[in-house]
């Protein structure tokens, strides 16, 4: 509740008091690097190859390892690739809901280290979002208000694949 009260007074402020955050070069080039995947997996709509392709551009190893938590070091070769593979079928399963905010502006509001806030502006209201970055255009994790985050959503496999054979 609290986050949602935070999102729209951030909101009110923003587009009534015309409040904005000062971007650096490199707080651009991140923003620019968010409208890019959106847009990106807009583009790529249902086309698995292409939302497979930009899964590693975007993500790679790094949405898999943070779902993982600790139990990343622990895992062998075999054991950090299903990792990967099961963090990009939860993520082309939901690709599309990601894909909705393609071209909706992002007030880009908190930048601390690599978490990057913002408020999607849409039609049906404004939307609490943060990116977590693993690299000057990559992904550790994104989550959406409403909806649990990108690394709990992936969850480690290894438990995961553990509990259903209990």
């Amino acid at each position: 509740m609290r986050s949602s009260l935070k999102a729209v007074c951030v909101a009110f402020f923003v587009t009534v008091m015309g409040l904005t955050i000062p971007t650096t070069p490199a707080q651009a080039d991140v923003q620019s690097c968010i409208a890019g995947a959106l847009t990106s997996a807009k583009a790529a709509g249902s086309n698995q190859i292409m939302l497979k392709s930009l899964y590693n551009v975007y993500f790679g190893e790094a949405l898999a390892q943070s779902a993982a938590r600790k139990s990343w070091k622990k895992l062998s070769e075999r054991g950090r690739s299903d990792q990967v593979v099961h963090a990009r079928k939860v993520v082309l399963s939901i690709a599309s809901r990601l894909a909705e905010y393609a071209g909706v502006e992002i007030v880009y509001t908190v930048t601390t280290g690599p978490v990057i806030q913002g408020i999607a502006l849409t039609k049906d209201g404004n939307v609490g979002m943060k990116f977590y970055m693993s690299g000057e255009c990559s992904f550790s994790d994104i989550a959406i208000s409403g909806y649990p985050s990108l690394a709990s959503m992936v969850g480690d496999f290894k438990k995961l694949t553990a509990n259903k054979d209990r």
